[in-house]
């Protein structure tokens, strides 16, 4: 006669079969678990190698983008930095350019005072750099024969402003009123009226002046040079020296002098 299972077996029975599928259970679970992790980890990798990549390739395309290919006079093929056009930095650009290229003293103008006789303005040019970069970089737009109708009057315009001021710089130089050393401070833009690619500027150099007085001694003075001028600027014309293409009508130098007095700096204005 077949033994009948009593209710305690079976509860026994049923405790080994939970404990054994939870076992299983749990073993699945951790391997889940486990591939999820390591699945993560690879993506991550992943995703970090693909960003590290379009970040090269977003910097190799900045760096592409960042210069536009020019051609000198001479034929060579340059690269050129492409630079931001607000007012804000077309102003300080403008400034830094009047003040590297015609604010110049005695000492500039007579290569450390190895020239002493000044027959004509192009001795001046001849002999600062100063004038001649202000000359080929902000006057100068090329022959005339190859310019428009607008550009050529706008050259022969700022042509007449700069040899009024060389005029001027000789004649302080002949006169022995022109200081020695030209120390600029700092800059200080009164005016600025940018339109499209024109623009009129009003700026003050507050500087500082040292020279020879007749007497044999040294005289040093505070003073302020006030340019007004006039432009136009193309980036797309610019150059390594010249990055927003400007070109300058220097309409207004108001320059200090030497004081015979030695009682302070004293203006000439050379062209209006």
């Amino acid at each position: 006669m077949p033994v009948k299972p009593n209710d305690s077996d079976n509860h026994t029975k049923f405790q080994l079969v939970l404990a054994f599928v939870q076992r299983n259970m749990l073993k699945n679970v951790q391997f889940y678990f486990g591939a999820f992790l390591v699945l993560m980890v690879w993506q991550n990798i992943n995703l970090g190698e693909q960003a590290n990549v379009l970040a090269e390739m977003r910097e190799d395309n900045l760096k592409s983008n960042s210069k536009v290919i020019g051609l000198t006079a001479d034929g060579r093929v340059i690269g050129i930095e492409k630079t931001q056009v607000d007012a804000a930095n077309l102003q300080v650009v403008i400034a830094r350019a009047i003040r590297d290229s015609l604010i110049v003293g005695r000492r500039e103008l007579t290569k450390n005072y190895t020239v002493s006789t000044f027959q004509s303005t192009e001795d001046l040019l001849n002999n600062s750099d100063r004038l001649k970069s202000a000359f080929v970089n902000y006057i100068y737009l090329g022959a005339p024969e190859s310019l428009n109708d607008e550009d050529r009057k706008f050259q022969a315009e700022a042509a007449q402003y700069f040899t009024a001021y060389l005029k001027w710089l000789l004649m302080s130089l002949n006169d022995n009123n022109l200081p020695h050393f030209i120390s600029v401070t700092h800059m200080n833009v009164v005016q600025f009226v940018p339109d499209k690619n024109r623009f009129t500027i009003r700026i003050q150099f507050p500087c500082q002046t040292e020279s020879i007085g007749s007497d044999g001694k040294a005289v040093s003075q505070f003073g302020v040079n006030e340019v007004y001028a006039e432009g136009i600027f193309d980036v797309a014309k610019g150059t390594p020296e010249n990055p927003f293409g400007l070109k300058i009508i220097p309409k207004e130098m108001k320059v200090v002098e030497i004081n015979p007095k030695g009682q302070g700096a004293g203006y000439s204005t050379t062209a209006q």
